[in-house]
């Protein structure tokens, strides 16, 4: 093999890579009588789980090979890989008909997104029901994972943004997988809030979720003002007169 060890990054795409298996021969250069035989590869994985392809060799001559796989996603860490080359001509007399050699794929972690549920895309609150009392949810963001195996590794802290702002006087936010906000008096209408999972990694990567606060109307009680004028005025009672 032109190199003992691959290295591959965590999820890379199918790899192809040429010329990985050279110097081919179907014995010594003197050995004449070998000429007439045919050559085979089989490769074994002693860590199998690591590929979603097993490592493959195929001919691209009579003296070079290319390897084919493709790993698991979200797996890393060294798969050991044999390759046998055996020819046709048999054990007859002693003869050794095969030849084998390790290598080793290295795939290197990369970081994965965070990602988590929400118990509800669609909130409704009713007008001024929340706009004194805040409204709060417990366990509202649920399924916190900072990625394939990188739970206890990373942490995941949450940010929001939201549309028509004026709708609120406490902007929503996510504590401690908790929702809450506060309206503001009189509000009626919707907003689509986005909640934003970060991990620490650097850089770090993100995954959002959005969902809508509706606001429904109330009817609100008549609103009037006594005139001054008749504040502290004493009314006369007015009789008509008859002829």
């Amino acid at each position: 093999m032109s190199s003992t060890t691959i290295s591959i990054a965590e999820d890379a795409s199918s790899q192809s890579i040429a010329s990985s298996i050279s110097g081919i021969a179907k014995g010594p250069a003197t050995a004449t009588d070998e000429a007439s035989q045919h050559l085979t590869f089989t490769t074994t994985a002693a860590q199998p789980d690591m590929f979603e392809m097993l490592p493959v060799l195929t001919f691209t001559s009579n003296e070079a090979a290319k390897l084919t796989f493709k790993t698991a996603a979200n797996k890393f860490g060294d798969a050991t890989v044999t390759v046998t080359l055996r020819d046709d001509g048999g054990t007859s007399n002693k003869g050794v008909d095969s030849a084998a050699q390790t290598f080793t794929i290295s795939v290197t972690p990369s970081n994965d997104a965070p990602t988590f549920t929400v118990t509800t895309s669609e909130l409704t609150v009713v007008e001024d029901q929340y706009s004194i009392q805040e409204y709060t949810a417990s366990n509202f963001v649920q399924n916190v994972d900072p990625g394939p195996f990188e739970s206890g590794v990373q942490g995941v802290s949450f940010t929001t943004s939201y549309t028509n702002t004026d709708l609120f006087s406490l902007a929503p936010k996510i504590n401690s997988n908790t929702l809450s906000f506060r309206t503001t008096p009189d509000a009626v209408g919707e907003s689509t809030v986005t909640i934003i999972a970060t991990d620490n990694h650097n850089p770090p990567l993100t995954f959002e979720r959005t969902m809508t606060i509706r606001i429904l109307a109330k009817n609100d009680k008549p609103i009037f003002t006594v005139g001054k004028d008749l504040i502290g005025t004493e009314l006369t009672e007015c009789r008509g007169e008859t002829a």
